[in-house]
């Protein structure tokens, strides 16, 4: 089980998952509320990455399945990252009550 800390985090920035199962929520956000369970449950998607393999992180870079994109070139809060595409996508459906299919 992941631990949550309520934070003040930078502008823009409602949660961040943290290695060690740990996220972060900011201070302004209720985490029993629709909006808290929804930032808690894309953060656990970037734990699941992180736990795969797949995400990885340190002050200078993002990796991403052998990818590196260089945090001064990128906007951290892109939706359109493909770590932050699939961490959308599954906490919509984890919101939603959805499981992800499992192909047979």
């Amino acid at each position: 089980m992941a631990r949550v800390i309520k934070k003040r985090l930078g502008k823009n920035v409602l949660g961040q998952a943290n290695k060690g199962n740990e996220i972060l929520i900011d201070k302004s956000i209720d985490k029993n509320s629709t909006k808290g369970k929804s930032v808690i449950a894309h953060e656990k998607v970037h734990l699941e990455q992180m736990k795969r393999g797949d995400l990885d992180y340190d002050d200078k870079n993002f990796y991403w399945k052998g990818k590196t994109y260089p945090r001064n070139k990128i906007d951290e809060t892109d939706k359109n990252l493909p770590w932050e595409k699939e961490a959308y996508r599954a906490s919509r459906r984890i919101m939603n009550g959805k499981r992800r299919r499992r192909k047979k």
